[in-house]
């Protein structure tokens, strides 16, 4: 077993993106639904986007405290439903980083993106 690193880009102790880390190295989750920020000169200006690698998610670290619309990435995992997207591309299994209310909308449509239980 490697030794636990703390990310270095955190808020505090980096719990959260090293459990993202380590759910997508373990290939538990196919995809993270993190908040990246647009630029690193607008650190505080919110991108929800699907993190498919280790780098994404650690490029993600850090608490973001603004209005975040971070339901927005998953259009395209709706649009996987739509479209005939490849069984090992398509995201069946997801892990969602954000507040309870973000969590409840999720919990609303998630029967919609064909994700797995």
């Amino acid at each position: 077993v490697a030794p636990l690193e703390r990310p270095t880009k955190r808020a505090w102790t980096g719990v959260v993106t090293r459990l993202a880390c380590e759910m997508l190295r373990a290939k538990r989750v196919d995809a993270v639904l993190c908040v990246a920020s647009v630029s690193p000169d607008k650190l505080m200006e919110p991108k929800p986007i699907l993190a498919f690698t280790e780098e994404e998610v650690l490029a993600c670290g850090g608490v973001k405290p603004t209005l975040s619309p971070n339901l927005r990435p998953l259009e395209l995992l709706r649009q996987q439903q739509l479209d005939s997207v490849t069984e090992e591309k398509r995201v069946r299994r997801l892990l969602f980083i954000g507040v309870g209310c973000q969590v409840q909308a999720l919990r609303a449509i998630e029967k919609d993106l064909g994700l797995d239980e």
